[in-house]
């Protein structure tokens, strides 16, 4: 059942933001067809950027919440990739991820540039 998902009841009770991350993924061109990463560039893609555009028409952001979207990946890396990766992936895979979340996606999310996202909101 969906709605006894761990990872489902994160976003049912804390901030819309810990979902922003799925959505920017499900709306970047990168897509997973042949690799599979977890990058933080889908948040700045410009298709993401309209979404979020959209999405503050009908439910208004601030700046502190698009400020605090590194911080959303970055909890999403840290559990769903390091915690609990090994629920989800092949141990293969899964020691890939955790690899590439050590020394790649936790220091890119301190350098996401969000300019494009606070001039939506501003």
């Amino acid at each position: 059942m969906f709605s006894t998902r761990w990872d489902y009841d994160w976003f049912r009770i804390e901030s819309r933001l810990l979902d922003f991350y799925f959505l920017s993924r499900v709306s970047s061109r990168t897509g997973d067809k042949t690799q599979f990463s977890y990058s933080a560039h889908t948040l700045t893609e410009p298709r993401f950027v309209k979404f979020i555009a959209a999405y503050h028409e009908v439910y208004p952001l601030t700046r502190t919440e698009i400020e605090f979207l590194p911080f959303a990946y970055r909890f999403f890396i840290l559990n769903y990739v390091i915690r609990e990766g090994a629920r989800f992936f092949r141990a293969d895979l899964c020691a890939q991820f955790r690899r590439d979340a050590a020394n790649l996606y936790l220091a890119e999310s301190e350098k996401l540039d969000l300019s494009e996202l606070l001039q939506v909101v501003s």
